[in-house]
């Protein structure tokens, strides 16, 4: 990956819309002019009980030089518009599967 590095394009943090926690999202990119290719990323931090969790969404984009760089621009123009951000948002746990996990740790769930 000579020549290539990785770059926190834009971050924010927004209440969540069902825990009204503070979540934190990084939109970041990692462009490989080389290859022809970036590779842009959401990254969503949120809380969970007394924990924290990240859900990563990413995209390969296929390009050359300076359009490849515009490209990654356009992409995250047109995510805010898509709303991958939202979707990832609503990302959690259903209350079903921590009773399960509460089971199967404590060995009372059968395989």
């Amino acid at each position: 990956m000579k020549n290539s590095k990785m770059d926190i394009v834009y971050d924010f943090s927004a209440p969540d819309p069902i825990s009204n926690e503070m979540d934190y999202i990084v939109y970041s990119d990692l462009i490989l002019p080389q290859d022809g290719y970036a590779v842009v990323f959401i990254t969503k931090y949120s809380s969970f009980q007394d924990s924290v969790f990240a859900v990563s969404y990413s995209e390969k984009i296929s390009g050359s030089g300076a359009d490849l760089e515009n490209d990654v621009n356009n992409w995250f123009i047109e995510d805010a518009k898509r709303g991958i951000t939202v979707g990832i948002s609503n990302i959690g746990v259903n209350s079903s599967w921590v009773d399960y996990l509460k089971e199967r740790l404590a060995g009372t769930t059968a395989d």
